[in-house]
């Protein structure tokens, strides 16, 4: 027993012991070679055919290694008439060659066969080293000092599989950063006195320490002496509301602060107008409106919320925005009307715009005098009086369907208020499903079907084909069919409904 542990600990000893290394160099690229490529092999995949068969790591021509003693190394060059393959292998001083094969077309069984009845038995953990640094072909930044490589100078690292290799100046050549950039690259407050400097404007100081929140070794200064008038934040692309005097700030015209969420949009300094003898609010055009224009009296609706919402703004996006911070909108205006809590209706007059076309539109509006709202109520109650009253609750429940198309599902809601946001308040009821007519995929032939109450109001949507949609309105009548209204007689059925006036 004690010879036999005696010689289980000899041969562990010789198995962990370091397999001698030498330092060769790869031939090069056959000088008529279409298409070459080297690699240490270690094992052979029996599910492969081929080169492909011949498994390990890539080895670039030319270029100095060290492998372990008895690695078997391949070198292949296709010429424009036959295949050369060399098999060789490490030894104690060089690379030496075992076989040459010249063939007609390319690996085939036979060499891969011969090459896998040579390798080492611990050939699996055979790994090649690379002992000289690649050469630097193209220009780059060094990733020690960020400083610039040309090209044919510095060092290039091999990167680990997946990654680019990276570039360094060689050790001790990197420059020592300078004091000053010109111009700067980063849009951030002064360094001296905190207000904005735009990249491309201005120059780049040296800090005393990296910055502990962007990590910048530099920070933006204005160039000479800083401007009295600079901003405090980047300035505004877009036209918006001031949240000091709530008046239009053209685009460029203000700035935002910069590291808060949502920040609200502000005139430059000691740019606001001067105050309206009169209050204002900033309202929004629903969908499906005509566009805002300045003078126009029109029935506006206004959010009272105000502070900060978010929410998803597209399908992968989430955000947050500044509401305008609404006051309270007086009874006495035309036409008022409580649609919902902290959201009203009255006629107004448009005083600014701002947006439209594809985009949504805002409009800073003041209340109408009773003699400017007069025409626009008075063709409201016309308007009215030519619609339908709205149904009572009586009569049969009404069935209506639409087909799936594709990925498109039709949907229903039942409109029960008004929302600030959605334009209505939804309430999506349930639905059935019927595949009795329906394709293998269920992308043609299925039936979704809903129940319709009388006396309700419902929106739909549904597909005509994968491209296009139909959407409206629909209600159910006494007799139980459905019928397609108008958006007018939506409206005149929420302004009807004296339960939902108070919501």
């Amino acid at each position: 027993m004690s010879a036999l542990v005696q010689a289980s600990s000899v041969k562990l000893a010789a198995s962990a012991r370091p397999v001698p290394r030498t330092l060769v160099a790869i031939p090069p690229r056959h000088p008529d070679s279409i298409r070459s490529w080297r690699r240490l092999v270690q094992y052979i995949d029996p599910a492969a055919t081929g080169a492909y068969a011949l498994c390990g790591s890539g080895l670039e021509a030319g270029v100095a290694y060290t492998l372990p003693d008895g690695a078997l190394v391949v070198v292949c060059d296709k010429l424009p008439d036959r295949f050369l393959v060399q098999l060789l292998r490490v030894t104690e001083h060089a690379l030496a060659e075992e076989k040459t094969w010249e063939l007609k077309a390319a690996l085939g069984k036979r060499v891969v066969d011969y090459i896998g009845r040579r390798l080492l038995p611990g050939a699996g953990d055979h790994r090649a080293r690379r002992a000289e640094s690649m050469p630097n072909r193209y220009q780059g930044r060094c990733a020690t000092c960020r400083r610039t490589v040309t090209a044919g100078q510095g060092v290039v690292h091999p990167a680990s599989t997946g990654l680019s290799p990276t570039v360094t100046h060689r050790p001790g050549e990197c420059p020592p950063p300078p004091e000053v950039l010109v111009p700067n690259r980063r849009s951030e407050p002064c360094l001296v006195c905190g207000r904005w400097v735009a990249a491309g404007a201005g120059i780049a100081r040296l800090r005393t320490q990296p910055s502990e929140a962007t990590g910048s070794a530099y920070q933006a200064c204005h160039q000479g002496e800083c401007p009295l008038d600079a901003p405090l934040g980047p300035t505004n692309r877009m036209a918006g509301w001031c949240s000091d005097c709530g008046h239009l700030v053209p685009a460029g015209q203000g700035w935002r602060h910069p590291f808060e969420d949502a920040a609200p949009l502000r005139h430059l300094d000691n740019t606001c107008p001067e105050p309206d003898p009169f209050p204002s609010w900033i309202v929004k055009r629903p969908r499906k409106q005509e566009p805002l224009q300045p003078g126009q009296v029109r029935r506006v609706r206004v959010d009272l919320r105000g502070g900060v919402a978010e929410g998803w703004v597209d399908l992968l996006m989430w955000a947050r925005w500044k509401r305008p911070d609404n006051a309270d909108v007086p009874p006495a205006a035309p036409g008022f009307r409580v649609l919902r809590d902290s959201y009203v209706e009255m006629v107004g007059v448009i005083l600014e715009t701002v947006g439209g076309g594809r985009r949504s539109q805002s409009a800073r509006v003041r209340a109408a005098t009773p003699e400017e709202a007069a025409e626009l109520l008075a063709a409201e109650l016309a308007d009215e009086a030519g619609l339908p009253l709205p149904l009572a609750q009586g009569g049969h429940k009404a069935d209506w369907s639409a087909e799936r198309i594709g990925t498109g599902r039709p949907w229903l809601a039942e409109i029960t208020g008004r929302h600030p946001d959605y334009e209505y308040e939804r309430l999506f009821p349930p639905f059935r499903a019927d595949y009795a007519g329906s394709n293998s995929k269920g992308t043609r032939g299925v039936w979704y079907h809903w129940t319709l109450t009388p006396g309700r109001v419902y929106e739909v949507a549904y597909p005509l084909s994968h491209r296009e949609w139909q959407r409206e309105f629909l209600r159910a009548t006494p007799e139980g069919d459905t019928v397609v209204i108008s958006a007018e007689e939506v409206e005149s059925w929420l302004n009807g409904a004296a339960a939902w006036a108070a919501r």
